[in-house]
């Protein structure tokens, strides 16, 4: 981009990160006993070095939920909400 570093890293006051998540149907969703093989890969997906600091392991009692699908649901075709992330630009970060 050819911007000069030094006048970049001076005028940086944050970076922000945005996104649509899903969620769930207050209306129709359901409780779930997952497999252990389901859990695995959710562990996965997640983050298996970091799946420690949740503190959920797998039991048989174990319950998730998960959507059921109902009339509102496929009227609104999408329900979420934002989530955000916003890393501040400290000195430490602009040198």
């Amino acid at each position: 981009m050819d911007i000069d570093p030094f006048n970049f890293a001076d005028a940086l006051l944050g970076i922000m990160a945005q996104r649509l998540v899903r969620t769930l149907c207050s209306a129709c969703k359901e409780e779930y006993a997952p497999s252990a093989d389901e859990f695995a890969e959710l562990v996965q997906e997640y983050g298996a070095e970091h799946w420690d600091k949740v503190g959920v392991s797998y039991s048989p009692s174990l319950r998730l939920l998960r959507p059921k699908g109902c009339p509102e649901v496929r009227r609104l075709r999408l329900q979420g909400g934002w989530i955000h992330e916003l890393l501040v630009a400290s000195d430490e970060i602009s040198a």
